[in-house]
């Protein structure tokens, strides 16, 4: 791991030396100090990911630090199973996590350059909005993960996506919100779990804004019966309703709930605002 300022050198120079005396070692740049060129000039050069330096980025490296040595791994497997002929199915499996591998590290790519454009602009408006869109990316970097671990790439299981997207978006409000999750297990295949994915990221982005604008109190609740999917978010004790009509927020959701024949139903009370995603029957799975 290489910052990019360094006393006696820079990240770049120290990526090309590792590069011609290890190349399989993986390397991984974490710097503030970077800019949209060297992180691309970076990944041009073979840096395995690359992750602004900030606080709440801290557990973000940890994962990215893991993701990089699980590449490693399955390219050095790869490499064997070439070797082997009577490996043929294995060696296709493996090239499908290379691409997974792959399209993850350009959306982290993307991330960053979107971070490092966000600098730009003093407006705080401007710089929430370049930040929710940071925060779709993980969204989908999150379900990649979730699909790599799962090693099976037929389905998704997403109660474990929500927990992990509760825990990356509440990462920077240093334990001002309090969330309480009932989640029950459900599989969704892939071409479900994307969509699915993305509008329920649009709402518990909107939802963790309110809650710790409010008293800091959110639950989030997925239920499963015979004849539908049900995830409820209520933010405890908001007066504003969830997804205002609006905002692009709300556009988007409404677009991806289309997709998946989804009803999206909005109601405020007690215990306070609420929003309610239905699935029909052909959208569920039970793991």
């Amino acid at each position: 791991m290489t910052d990019y300022r360094l006393q006696f050198s820079t990240g770049l120079e120290v990526l090309r030396m590792v590069r011609e005396r290890l190349p399989e070692c993986v390397v991984v740049m974490f710097t503030g100090t970077g800019t949209e060129e060297v992180a691309v000039e970076a990944m041009k050069a073979g840096l395995d990911d690359y992750v602004v330096k900030r606080r709440n980025h801290l557990p973000r490296l940890v994962a990215s630090i893991r993701s990089a040595l699980d590449r490693a791994d399955t390219r050095r497997a790869l490499r064997a199973s070439q070797a082997n002929h009577q490996a043929a199915q294995e060696e296709k499996g493996l090239l499908l996590e290379e691409l997974y591998h792959r399209l993850h590290n350009n959306l982290q790519i993307v991330a960053s350059l979107i971070t490092f454009s966000a600098r730009s602009f003093s407006d705080p408006a401007v710089q929430e909005a370049f930040t929710d869109i940071v925060e779709r990316i993980h969204s989908l970097t999150l379900l990649q993960e979730r699909l790599y671990r799962s090693r099976d790439l037929r389905q998704i299981d997403m109660a474990g996506y929500l927990e992990d997207l509760v825990s990356r978006l509440i990462l920077g409000y240093d334990g001002k919100l309090e969330v309480a999750l009932e989640l029950v297990p459900l599989a969704l295949p892939l071409d479900r779990a994307s969509p699915v994915a993305l509008l329920v990221n649009e709402l518990l982005l909107d939802a963790v804004k309110r809650a710790v604008s409010t008293d800091g109190k959110l639950r989030v609740r997925l239920a499963l019966t015979e004849e539908r999917t049900e995830m409820t978010v209520i933010v405890i004790g908001s007066a504003g309703r969830l997804l205002p009509e609006d905002t692009l927020s709300f556009q988007i959701a409404s677009r991806l709930a289309r997709q998946v024949k989804a009803t999206v139903n909005f109601s405020a009370g007690e215990p306070g605002s609420t929003c309610t995603v239905i699935l029909p029957p052909v959208d569920m799975g039970r793991t």
